[in-house]
């Protein structure tokens, strides 16, 4: 069985502490909106339905506008998909409904071939440390029943450190099959171009997301623009 990072690690609880204005947010899990993203979606969505998906996906973009969201959008479909694929009924987002099975389990943590890659709490300057990452040698090593897909989100991948990216770089070039690494990606020009050549790269456009995922806590809040533009006109 795979042992999931402590809650400490990755997920205090259902709530994290956005960067600016204290406002607190939805872990990207745990979210169930996103905005601004149509094309990147459309892009996991068919490799999905197609049975193209490749082996990593690099999904980059500006802190905070929803790419892990957007990974774990993509995990929960990957593993809804799975086990309950739908003849004749094309889906037409990634969007999955919360009290589904497997959905649950992913959110709950006890789907056992999903894994979350972020920083220890005591990593040293923020960078993501070679033993979480070797924790991945666990989910690579396993054999999937059903073909059951393999799937880790590396949160995020810039933030590894030089022995951990090489540990990730090894893993991306041996992969096991069924496995899917989606590498959120703040800054690309800091990761190994190895890694950069290893992954198939998605553009994340500037979206709304971070502002839909307070909603979603019960906490009002302003889209970037919208302070802009208070600031501007009063």
């Amino acid at each position: 069985m795979i042992s999931w990072p402590e809650p400490s690690v990755w997920l205090m609880d259902e709530m994290t502490e956005l960067s600016t204005g204290g406002e607190r947010s939805l872990h990207p899990l745990m979210s169930t909106k996103l905005f601004g993203h149509d094309d990147s979606e459309q892009e996991i969505l068919s490799a999905i339905l197609d049975n193209r998906l490749p082996h990593a996906w690099l999904i980059c973009g500006a802190r905070g506008i929803g790419k892990a969201t957007l990974a774990w959008r993509a995990v929960k479909f990957l593993f809804m998909h799975h086990q309950h694929r739908q003849d004749g009924v094309a889906p037409t987002s990634l969007e999955t409904p919360g009290d589904h099975p497997v959905v649950r389990g992913v959110k709950a943590r006890t789907e056992t071939t999903v894994m979350c890659i972020g920083h220890a709490p005591d990593a040293d300057k923020g960078l993501i440390t070679v033993d979480e990452v070797r924790r991945l040698k666990s989910l690579s090593g396993l054999t999937a029943a059903d073909d059951k897909p393999l799937a880790a989100v590396i949160d995020s991948a810039d933030d590894l450190n030089p022995s951990s990216a090489n540990v990730l770089l090894k893993l991306l070039e041996e992969p096991q099959d069924n496995s899917v690494f989606f590498l959120v990606c703040n800054n690309p020009a800091r990761l190994l171009p190895t890694i950069r050549a290893n992954s198939d790269a998605i553009i994340a456009a500037p979206g709304t997301s971070c502002r839909a995922q307070i909603h979603d806590a019960g906490f009002a809040a302003q889209h970037p623009v919208e302070i802009v533009l208070d600031a501007l006109t009063h």
